[in-house]
């Protein structure tokens, strides 16, 4: 059974929501993650209220200076995890953005 991919409004949830998760991963791996769950730096930038300048540069080299941006951005990560990890196991994944 093949699932549809997370909608907006769900990754809005996860930032709202979701678990911090652990400390921020390399920026390889935020990259990595970011694509892995299919979105573009334009719309985390949206999800993030940020601009997608500001994404890039948290995948490139330098962390988020805000300390709501850096919550806001460990928890999409997190669930960006939480989402790759419920795939690779063909498991739902409707609650897994606010765990």
């Amino acid at each position: 059974m093949s699932q549809s991919p997370p909608t907006m409004s769900t990754w809005r949830k996860s930032v709202r929501l979701g678990a911090l998760g652990a400390d921020l991963p390399s920026h390889s791996e935020r990259k990595r993650l970011r694509q892995s769950a299919g979105l573009t730096r334009r719309q985390v930038a949206e999800l993030m209220r940020c601009t997608e300048a500001s994404i890039r540069n948290w995948e490139t080299g330098s962390d988020p200076r805000n300390l709501g941006r850096d919550r806001m951005y460990r928890r999409l990560l997190h669930a960006f995890r939480q989402y790759e990890a419920a795939t690779a196991l063909r498991q739902p994944w409707e609650d897994w953005c606010i765990q």
